[in-house]
């Protein structure tokens, strides 16, 4: 009752609900994708002060910044021949 009440307090101000409710998911919209899009430079930024400074860092002051390991030399021993096959691996009766 109270809905049909506010409906045609609505319809006689002349103002269409659906009019209304489309304003307020467009305002929606815009306020989101303002802040979205502010998220987003704010992150491309970042990235970009984070690259700038991590290439400078490794080519200034090698002895100061932090080294990823090395990968360990391989041995000195020659690396095994390959098995040509599992009949060589035993003997046949």
């Amino acid at each position: 009752m109270t809905d049909q009440l506010s409906r045609s307090a609505e319809e006689s101000d002349g103002v269409d609900p659906t009019w209304v409710r489309l304003e307020d998911q467009l305002g929606w919209y815009d306020h989101k994708s303002v802040a979205t899009q502010q998220a987003y430079k704010r992150i491309k930024l970042a990235q970009l002060v984070v690259g700038a400074t991590s290439g400078r860092c490794w080519s200034a002051s090698p002895g100061r910044c932090h080294r990823l390991p090395q990968p360990s030399s391989p041995s000195s021993s020659p690396p095994k021949a390959p098995r040509s096959g599992a009949v060589a691996a035993r003997e046949l009766p």
